[in-house]
């Protein structure tokens, strides 16, 4: 089993399908992505920044009317590209997420596309 498929597995809370810009502060370099996926305890991007398990970054992102976030993140897992995604997919746990933080996005991952 594929370290992506291991994560994918252990997943504990849902997640939304999203496009959404993020920012990414990377060993010291900004770079914007896109992220797929949200949901209270992390996110998917895509990237074509090479990253590997364990790298720590800053992601900044924004829901308009819901949330702007800046956190840090741990990469966890990777997905290859395939026929849905050109991209080098990555799966980001938010490190010290706060209560109020985890609480929006728990909502905004529940509302199901009012805020899209």
């Amino acid at each position: 089993m594929g370290t992506d498929q291991h994560f994918l597995r252990r997943r504990r809370t849902p997640r939304r399908a999203i496009r959404r810009r993020v920012g990414l502060l990377i060993k010291g370099k900004y770079h914007i992505n896109t992220a797929v996926e949200i949901g209270e305890g992390g996110m998917m991007i895509l990237s074509d920044v090479p990253l590997k398990d364990g790298d720590r970054l800053v992601v900044t992102f924004n829901i308009p009317g819901v949330i702007h976030v800046v956190m840090g993140a741990t990469v966890r897992y990777r997905i290859e590209p395939d026929s849905e995604f050109s991209q080098i997919r990555y799966g980001l746990h938010f490190d010290h997420i706060d209560f109020k933080t985890r609480r929006k996005i728990r909502n905004y991952v529940a509302s199901r596309g009012i805020h899209d």
